[in-house]
């Protein structure tokens, strides 16, 4: 049986407007009651976040950030510093490095740009000497260098792999390597190591990635 919608055309009485009257009186009072509950969460979340924020606080902090020049890296390094720490920004290109300087300073925090290549075990140890000097002590290290070689799986060869292998797994070990003997020292610090999915999953043509 179909539903059929019915409408009353008659005009309404007395009765009936007074009760929309009523309805919407009603209806506003809930809704201011409602933006004020709003405005009191919203202020206790907001003091919730800045005491959240406050304990998360870098401030007074060291960080070296690899493959710091763009991409994720970049973005780890900006993070890092809105969150009051100091960065060292490591990685192959002077020039991509002295930008992400630039925009660290802004931020009020110092920035130290330093060329290196980490899979090199070198520059790994200047790398961390020059922090330490520089800063006195290091905190945190994020290492987010890497590369790629794509190729298919059947042609990829050993040059390709030990590249690949050189930096994204070499590289990050003697990093994590000797900036833990200075952690160990000062019996602190944190350790950050990124990971592509491809790690998990197939993809075409990144077979060492």
């Amino acid at each position: 049986m179909p539903m059929i919608a019915r409408y009353n055309i008659n005009p309404p009485g007395d009765d009936v407007n007074e009760k929309r009257w009523k309805f919407c009186l009603t209806s506003i009072i809930d809704l201011c009651i409602l933006m004020l509950l709003g405005l009191v969460i919203s202020d206790n979340l907001c003091g919730r976040t800045k005491m959240i924020l406050d304990k998360m606080s870098l401030k007074g902090k060291v960080a070296i950030v690899t493959g710091a020049s763009r991409g994720l890296g970049r973005s780890m390094a900006l993070g890092l510093a809105e969150a009051g720490a100091d960065i060292m920004l490591v990685s192959r290109t002077m020039a991509d490095l002295e930008k992400v300087a630039r925009e660290i300073s802004q931020l009020g925090r110092r920035a130290l740009p330093v060329s290196a290549d980490v899979s090199n075990l070198d520059d790994v140890n200047d790398v961390v000497e020059t922090a330490v000097r520089e800063f006195g002590r290091i905190d945190i290290l994020v290492n987010d260098a890497g590369t790629t070689v794509r190729m298919p799986c059947e042609d990829f060869t050993a040059e390709a792999w030990d590249k690949v292998m050189a930096l994204n797994l070499r590289g990050a070990f003697f990093c994590a390597q000797a900036v833990g003997k200075v952690m160990i020292k000062q019996r602190s610090g944190k350790i950050i190591n990124v990971a592509s999915l491809l790690s998990v999953i197939g993809v075409p043509n990144a077979v060492a990635y």
